[in-house]
């Protein structure tokens, strides 16, 4: 018979006084699992936190390069920060040429510029190209680019010299003249004006310092430069050839333009001069021809009009 205190459980017949004491005796311990398992938890968390800070980091770039691609790109355009003109050298006054570069380029430039009367072009010596942003200029001795002009106020900073950004494009041809062997025509140079995209580069080299080809030609094909074979620029419909002759009462080897005929383009005192000769021609023949009319008596001054 049990006693009072060993009432059974409903429907069990267990007693009631054991079971509690097995509750009180878990619950307790049960609390300290948990709180060791939540604390290790936090540990876990917190060190697996720390490590992910940095992944998160990097992943923010293109997060925001993924927002600016929905911005109108209108806008993108005008928040581009140019370089500021009035820090940039345009000119340092410093005279480097020799006597033969110097005479060679005032040829170039003056035969293009009279040849090409009414086109619009602009061809240089010595002025500073700039080309990409954190990169000093780069001075040839000759440039020509077509299609663009120098401002009407020349005078301010950002328009003295050519600022590839401004014009839209680099020049369609650099030439580049070799007096000596530390030029770097063929080699920094040459890399220069091939990620610029100069569609033409010349390198002419006339008391062959750096091979015996005084004039060698590279076009502009995909992304890098391919030598040519015929000294002719399709694209500009302009050719380059080395000529026997007096300029500047200078009788020398030159380096000169021709058209598709192979007719040399004339500077303009040698267009003024050969009109000159010209008109000497028809003066002469009508002289010769009044001669002629006298000695059959007849006056050439009494011709009917």
């Amino acid at each position: 018979m049990s006693s009072a205190t060993e009432c059974p459980s409903k429907g069990t017949g267990e007693p009631t006084r054991p079971l509690l004491s097995k509750l009180l005796l878990f619950t307790p311990l049960t609390l300290v699992v948990m709180s060791i398992t939540y604390s290790s938890y936090l540990k876990r968390f917190a060190i697996a936190t720390s490590r992910l800070k940095p992944r998160l980091r990097t992943i923010e770039p293109p997060l925001a390069k993924t927002e600016l691609s929905m911005v109108d790109q209108l806008a993108i355009t005008e928040a581009i920060a140019f370089p500021d003109a009035s820090q940039l050298i345009t000119e340092d006054d410093t005279p480097v040429d020799n006597f033969a570069s110097a005479k060679q380029q005032r040829l170039l430039v003056s035969s293009l510029y009279s040849a090409l009367e009414g086109q619009i072009v602009l061809a240089e010596a010595n002025v500073g190209i700039y080309h990409t942003f954190s990169q000093p200029p780069i001075v040839p001795d000759v440039f020509v680019s077509f299609n663009v002009q120098v401002p009407q106020n020349w005078w301010d900073k950002e328009n003295r010299c050519y600022l590839v950004w401004n014009f839209g494009k680099p020049p369609e041809i650099v030439i580049e003249i070799v007096s000596n062997k530390v030029g770097n025509e063929l080699t920094d140079k040459f890399a220069t004006y091939e990620h610029m995209r100069v569609s033409y580069y010349v390198v002419y080299d006339p008391s062959q310092q750096l091979s015996e080809t005084p004039l060698r030609l590279f076009e502009l094909r995909g992304m890098h430069y391919t030598e040519m074979d015929e000294p002719w620029l399709e694209q500009v419909s302009l050719g380059l050839a080395t000529w026997e002759g007096e300029f500047e009462g200078r009788q020398d080897t030159w380096l000169r333009w021709h058209n598709a005929e192979g007719e040399i383009l004339l500077t303009g005192d040698e267009q003024a001069e050969q009109e000159r000769n010209r008109a000497n021609q028809a003066e002469q023949r009508a002289d010769r021809l009044a001669e002629l009319l006298r000695a059959q008596g007849i006056d050439p001054d009494q011709l009917p009009e």
